[in-house]
């Protein structure tokens, strides 16, 4: 009898010191934390979310998620809605939350959905990155690029991405989707008296022989 009653001591000593640890992130957390019921209703919201936001918890609980969204993304959040319940997942979703202020925030969400035990569904998880500082970047560089009458190219060298200006393409007789890989286009593409040079004027700027290219 006492070893059991030790472990089951073990046992709750162990259950305590979880719920503790989880109560740690739920508090500390860096992300915002969200869970909705059924009809996409607050149930529980943590500090950060409150934090980023602006609210009290007394103006968001109990509230429709979707009153919280910039009037253009309503309807899109009741279709992805029924189908996150569905799939019970969802992931590098986007919206526009208004803040208390009245200003709107970009938000990339991540979650998952908690189940009955009958399989039913019973209520979301979800965390939610601040990332309006990237996306007004994405609108300031798409605002450039139409203003511009330049054609202007960004390639990286770690992923071996290229993007480019609809005018870039238009210059040398090429729709935009034309060209989506930077290294093919420039072997295809270049004048072979130029090819070296481009190559060695490459080379310096990468290596630091030279500060432009």
């Amino acid at each position: 009898l006492k070893i059991k009653v030790a472990e089951l001591e073990h046992e709750l000593e162990q259950r305590n010191s979880l719920i503790a640890r989880c109560e740690i992130i739920y508090q500390k957390s860096p992300l915002a934390y969200q869970s909705l019921d059924e009809n996409g209703c607050f149930i529980d919201v943590n500090p950060r979310w409150l934090e980023v936001l602006g609210y009290d918890r007394a103006e968001v609980l109990g509230k429709f998620f979707g009153d919280f969204l910039h009037p253009d993304h309503r309807p899109l959040f009741t279709e992805r809605f029924a189908a996150f319940k569905i799939s019970g997942r969802i992931s590098n979703v986007e919206f526009q939350i208004c803040c208390r202020d009245g200003t709107y925030k970009d938000v990339l969400f991540e979650g998952c959905a908690a189940q009955r035990e009958d399989g039913s569904f019973l209520q979301t998880h979800c965390v939610f990155q601040d990332i309006t500082a990237r996306k007004d970047l994405e609108r300031d560089l798409k605002f450039m690029l139409a203003a511009t009458n330049d054609g202007i190219w960004v390639y990286n060298l770690k992923t071996n991405a290229f993007h480019h200006s609809d005018r870039w393409a238009e210059m040398l007789g090429y729709e935009s989707g034309d060209i989506f890989d930077f290294g093919c286009f420039c072997e295809d593409n270049l004048h072979p008296e130029d090819k070296w040079r481009f190559e060695k004027t490459f080379t310096d700027y990468l290596e630091g022989r030279s500060s432009s290219y």
